[in-house]
């Protein structure tokens, strides 16, 4: 049984977390555990999912056994994301047609997908170079169908910082991209990310006369700034999109009954 005062004491804990931002949010998500941490992590880095936002539903409302839960747009269908220990077949008929999907603790640790989401995002606050910055996205545009990172990492010219890294951290300001499933090599390929692609406009253009936008190389470098204009650009459309969450959370506590823990 939850306390009295359980709703209240949760808020407050997370109200001191600044919460999760990143390119993809126009807000912050705020999370109840660290492991849920990893489930935000992997959505930003999946190049299906276009924007994430908070559930408008307080944790302490969810039906058991769902722990936690988020809202995305993903190939332009609004889908929630819901957070389990365990995969939950009576939802079977939701998750079917996307509009919920139901992620487990263990799903999040599969390998390499978690270290290499993790190893990424490490970076994401990480202050490049100009010159090294302006080096890697001019390549990435002669280059739109891809770059090997031992070709990037051979560009980067700064002695403070390891060039690794500084990939790494273009793909978690989602200027770059990686396929997260192969683990972090030499041969990987990195190809131009969705900040990339909306700031240059590289679809439709020839790469030898894609602009390098100023617009895009300030945001790389001020990673704090993250989700900023995506809530000029997306906030409307998202705001219209979000009418059956709460139809989808009514079948969730229709049948909250049938949902019991494991033992």
């Amino acid at each position: 049984m939850h306390s009295a005062n359980q709703p209240n004491e949760t808020a407050h804990l997370l109200d001191r977390h600044p919460g999760f931002r990143c390119f993809k949010t126009a807000a912050p998500i705020h999370y109840p555990s660290r492991w849920m941490r990893d489930a935000l992590i992997q959505a930003v880095l999946d190049p299906d999912i276009e924007t994430m936002s908070p559930s408008s539903t307080p944790i302490h409302a969810l039906p058991t056994p769902i722990l936690f839960a988020f809202r995305t747009i993903r190939r332009g269908r609004r889908s929630l994301v819901l957070l389990a220990e365990r995969a939950i077949d009576e939802l079977d008929d939701l998750t079917a047609d996307r509009q919920l999907e139901v992620v487990t603790r263990t799903q999040l640790a599969r390998e390499p997908v978690c270290s290499t989401c993790r190893a990424v995002w490490a970076q994401s606050r990480l202050n490049v170079d100009a010159g090294d910055r302006y080096r890697a996205v001019e390549r990435i545009c002669e280059k739109p169908d891809g770059v090997p990172m031992a070709e990037l990492v051979g560009l980067m010219r700064s002695t403070r910082l390891d060039p690794v890294d500084q990939i790494l951290s273009f793909v978690a300001t989602g200027h770059l991209s990686i396929d997260v499933e192969d683990g972090i090599y030499p041969g990987m390929i990195i190809s131009p990310g969705p900040q990339l692609l909306s700031a240059t406009g590289l679809f439709g253009q020839t790469p030898d006369c894609l602009p390098l936008s100023a617009k895009m190389l300030e945001s790389a470098s001020d990673p704090g700034r993250h989700g900023e204009d995506l809530g000029v650009r997306t906030g409307g459309a998202a705001a219209a999109v979000w009418g059956t969450e709460r139809r989808a959370f009514g079948r969730l506590v229709g049948i909250a009954t049938v949902l019991k823990p494991s033992r």
